[in-house]
């Protein structure tokens, strides 16, 4: 946050925030030499940055931003913007943490547990999407510990208590979860609605039409062709890609999990034992045993593998690992996790890809006391692009063209192929390709150029597949949902007032309506697949904190009595001040 900017021009105008949207120029990077603009600073005014994406990365981003900041400012806010492509967003919010107040897409999980690691005060300080807002609150924290350890209906009432407590406290703004839609041609794969493509089976569970070899996928977020280090938390953002590379222990399907590198696993008196298939091997023909097991999750709980003073944890995977206080091969087929958690958190772990100790451990050895003790620089080192991406998945890597072309090859040696009981890898290889937008992707699947888009169709080209002729547009129920984060560790965001207030800014259901044409939920509350979340549903409004004005455009009188009431002043100009 800095000093002041320009005066606000008082009551924004709905009509010209629309135009600007629906021409698509908002904010875009299109014939930019910078992502991001400076703002100077004067006098007490309150400023605060924006962090989000340009319009060419994501438009929907870009609209509730622009939502946002015309708010604001209307209020009496100064506003500077600052643009990033989405992996350096992500690694500006993600990694450094650097902010004071972002838009962007959270990936979601379905699992309710997940409030946990995006709100617990544990990961108040840790990279990823583990608590990125900082959030200290220790009333929070013990309803979130309840929730870990809660079973039956008491899970219930312990989701709800944690929702009442977001509520109140307000980290961050849900915003809405976007209607996920593909496109898909059934010409050269059918079997399209049995999975996901958040998930691995997604790619592998499909039945190709004769002489097909090739599944042709495409993409319209390059990431997963510019990194596919697992570790990498600002290149992922449901990890699907990378599944087909490691394996884990089961795998998510449509019917929760299902048995994957474990035939069978059970729960009992707070230990999880996972029983492996036998004669697993690695990408490049190493065994795969429970030894790989205890040491992936070992190296994701201390990633300098006791070099450092106190552990190192991976900036993914926190959720599953943090619950876990041992993991123990007690036989090459057999690991034994002890689980400080109820069994629903503690399945999780089965979720968590393997990571080859000959492939990971002489990479830890083999840096620098320096490096390898200093959290910063492990960790950039360890998600670099660069690392072996030797596992023991259904693909292996077969080659790219970095940022534009992906080949994935079928791993032959991988258990699926003569498994009956398995989807099995059904072509030779699989490529995904980077197009340049979603309307173009459309029409390629459309026109049989492609297999499938695999990342969502954008809201505001999801009409254009009623004109496709070939294709077919499937849904997915989805569990991404947009977000307004705050960086609780800054004031005023440490004020629980202003973050309401903030709150009271964004009209959630006109936003649904016009930046996502319709194509969106609002919510009140993070996205889970609990039938807790039918006592928050949305209903117009969010029951703590309802939007002050109307079709988009706030009441500005209305909205700075919130934050007067709040505690906070107004100069003579209608600027909102703060101590120097």
């Amino acid at each position: 946050m800095t000093g002041t900017g320009p005066r606000s021009s008082g009551r924004h105008s709905r009509r010209t925030f629309l135009a600007t949207v629906g021409t698509g120029v908002t904010l875009s990077t299109s014939g930019c030499t910078e992502l991001f603009t400076e703002v100077s600073s004067w006098g007490d005014q309150l400023s605060v940055t924006i962090t989000t994406v340009p319009d060419d990365d994501d438009r929907q981003s870009n609209g509730i931003f622009k939502h946002l900041e015309s708010s604001l400012r209307a209020a009496g806010i100064d506003v500077t913007p600052e643009l990033r492509t989405t992996a350096q967003f992500e690694k500006k919010v993600l990694i450094d943490q650097d902010f004071d107040i972002f838009v962007g897409r959270y990936p979601g999980t379905p699992r309710p547990d997940g409030l946990y690691e995006l709100l617990h005060s544990t990961f108040a300080y840790e990279p990823g999407w583990q608590n990125p807002y900082g959030m200290t609150d220790i009333d929070l924290d013990d309803r979130l510990e309840r929730l870990r350890h809660a079973t039956g209906t008491d899970r219930s009432a312990a989701i709800e208590s944690v929702f009442d407590s977001f509520l109140d406290t307000k980290p961050f703004v849900p915003i809405c979860a976007p209607s996920i839609y593909y496109a898909v041609n059934d010409q050269q794969f059918t079997g399209w609605d049995r999975q996901s493509f958040r998930t691995r089976l997604g790619y592998v569970d499909l039945d190709p039409a004769a002489a097909v070899d090739q599944f042709d996928g495409l993409v319209t977020d390059a990431r997963p062709m510019q990194n596919l280090n697992p570790l990498a938390t600002h290149y992922r953002h449901t990890g699907a890609i990378t599944s087909l590379l490691y394996d884990s222990l089961a795998t998510r399907s449509g019917a929760g999990l299902s048995p994957w590198m474990a035939h069978d696993w059970e729960w009992r008196d707070g230990r999880l034992t996972a029983t492996m298939r036998p004669d697993l091997t690695s990408h490049d023909e190493e065994p795969v045993t429970a030894e790989d097991v205890a040491f992936t999750f070992e190296f994701l709980a201390d990633l300098s593998l006791g070099r450092a003073d106190s552990p190192i944890p991976a900036p993914r995977f926190r959720r599953e690992t943090s619950a876990v206080t041992s993991a123990t091969a007690t036989d090459d087929e057999t690991v034994e996790f002890t689980v400080d958690a109820s069994r629903e958190v503690a399945t999780s772990v089965l979720t968590v890809p393997i990571l080859p100790e000959h492939v990971w451990r002489p990479i830890v050895d083999e840096l620098d006391e320096e490096t390898a003790s200093t959290a910063t620089w492990l960790r950039e080192e360890l998600m670099n692009e660069e690392i072996s991406r030797v596992g023991s998945g259904p693909y292996r890597f077969g080659s790219w063209v970095q940022g534009d072309l992906l080949t994935l090859d079928r791993f032959d040696g991988h258990f699926s192929v003569e498994d009956p009981d398995l989807p099995g890898v059904p072509v030779e290889s699989l490529v995904l390709r980077n197009a340049s937008n979603g309307s173009v992707a459309i029409e390629m699947v459309d026109a049989g150029d492609a297999s499938a888009l695999v990342t969502p169709i954008e809201a505001d080209v999801i009409g254009e597949t009623q004109e496709m002729e070939t294709a077919a547009r499937i849904h997915d129920p989805g569990w991404a949902y947009y977000q307004i984060g705050f960086n609780t560790q800054k004031h005023p965001f440490s004020n629980h007032r202003f973050r309401r207030a903030v709150a009271s800014l964004i009209d959630r259901q006109w936003l649904a309506e016009t930046v996502f044409h319709g194509h969106a939920q609002p919510l009140s509350v993070p996205k889970v697949d609990s039938s807790a979340m039918d006592d928050y549903a949305w209903t117009g409004a969010d029951p703590e904190t309802p939007f002050v004005g109307t079709d988009g455009e706030i009441d500005v009188e209305a909205a700075r009595d919130l934050f007067r009431k709040a505690s906070f002043e107004y100069n003579d100009s209608g600027e909102l001040v703060v101590d120097d």
